[in-house]
């Protein structure tokens, strides 16, 4: 984000550490531009890979999408991941831990909710060859099923917010029914109270009494 323009930014930029007091030591490299501009979204690096959740977009729209980049692959460009996503559109902080976990933490988003979320390293880059052998957390049939799990157990957590929305949403229109049906009652009242007086000159002297009274 472009606080001068106030514009948000796809830009991507690297540091020649070698000309650091030089005023052309970033240069931009267009491969590397983000699928979208945006602001706010988590990021976590491992060895060649860069990947960022979520984010605003502008207008007070925010994504959930998570993308990935391989600064090694020069034209291969930011990929966005088909197979998982985050929590719910927003923007994050991101940690990844020497368990090689990552934890997301709610920062902006329409509703200003927080949370907090993890998910296994091995989630995101399911791809063999994108966690080499040497790490502690290698492929195996348990960290399948644990990345299946940790999955699931997004997706149930996504499943969970959207079902709360709709439980606040239903609750809404119920109490505007009961207020709408309380002031039916009410002008039912009235219109029977006028029609009362309607017939006033079938009235007996209690009527005109409680009239008067």
């Amino acid at each position: 984000f472009d606080n001068d323009t106030q514009l948000y930014m796809n830009q991507f930029q690297i540091l020649n550490y070698k000309s650091i007091n030089d005023h052309n030591a970033w240069s931009t490299i267009d491969n590397f531009k983000l699928k979208q501009a945006m602001s706010g979204c988590g990021y976590c690096i491992y060895k060649h890979y860069i990947i960022t959740f979520g984010g605003e977009i502008g207008d007070g729209k925010y994504i959930d999408d998570i993308y990935v980049l391989n600064v090694e692959a020069i034209n291969g460009g930011w990929k966005k991941l088909k197979h998982v996503k985050c929590p719910t559109k927003s923007t994050y902080n991101a940690i990844l831990t020497t368990n090689n976990d990552i934890h997301l933490f709610q920062a902006h988003n329409v509703n200003e909710e927080t949370g907090h979320y993890s998910i296994p390293l091995s989630v995101i880059l399911k791809d063999e060859n994108m966690i080499s052998d040497d790490d502690d957390s290698k492929c195996s049939m348990c960290d399948e099923y644990k990345s299946k799990l940790a999955a699931m157990t997004m997706n149930l957590k996504i499943k969970t917010s959207e079902n709360e929305h709709l439980i606040k949403e239903r609750n809404e229109y119920v109490e505007r029914y009961e207020q709408v049906c309380k002031q039916l009652d009410e002008i039912k009242d009235e219109l029977n109270e006028l029609q009362h007086f309607k017939n006033y000159l079938n009235w007996c002297g209690d009527d005109i009494v409680d009239w008067l009274l």
